[in-house]
């Protein structure tokens, strides 16, 4: 087995562990033992358990971090109503659904991290993506805000709330393109839309 190939695998191996039991859950001999390798070879390609959680986070990150960023541009249009914010916001959620279904081990990873505790090793670790989306959706709502003022001084709540929601969506199965456009609206209006 060359490096890259050993090195890939012990991130999958990493990944579907990680995935099902958490970051504190596995240890570097039952990743070492699911990947076929000894402790050396790991410790060749990652510095130790804490590198290879944080690479694992920079490679499986990296297409997210892209199509969101490219999703979460608002053009201000209000007296459009299905061409100012519904459009933005389903298209988030497709993003969020599009790679649920192309990754599913690391999205039950990134859902896991909205729950995690925030001193906890997992949380610590992976706080910059945390951030990324929470920072990325405040300034998403911040720009809805400057064109619809009634939700100024909400964008916190806003950027908080909306992955809960398209999260635990997504965790019941309502992935389709019509979903979520529905969600969207549910989001926007509450539960009377």
């Amino acid at each position: 087995m060359n490096d890259e190939s050993s090195k890939n695998r012990i991130l999958d191996c990493a990944l579907t562990l990680f995935s099902t039991r958490g970051y504190d859950g596995v240890g570097i001999a039952e990743i070492c033992a699911a990947a076929d390798i000894t402790k050396p070879t790991l410790y060749y390609h990652f510095s130790s358990k804490e590198g290879l959680y944080k690479a694992l986070w920079q490679e499986k990150f990296a297409p997210l971090r892209h199509s969101l960023t490219a999703a979460a541009v608002y053009r201000p249009r209000p007296e459009d109503y299905h061409h100012d914010v519904l459009p933005v916001l389903a298209g988030i959620i497709v993003v969020y659904s599009d790679f649920a279904q192309a990754q599913p081990a690391f999205f039950r990873l990134l859902s896991s991290l909205l729950f995690a505790p925030d001193g906890s090793p997992a949380s610590v670790l992976a706080r910059e993506y945390r951030d990324f989306q929470f920072d990325l959706l405040l300034s998403l709502f911040t720009d809805i805000a400057r064109a619809h003022g009634n939700l100024a001084g909400k964008e916190p709540l806003l950027a908080a709330s909306f992955p809960g929601l398209i999260f635990s969506n997504i965790s019941l199965g309502a992935t389709s393109r019509y979903d979520a456009e529905a969600l969207a609206r549910q989001f926007m209006h509450g539960i009377f839309s």
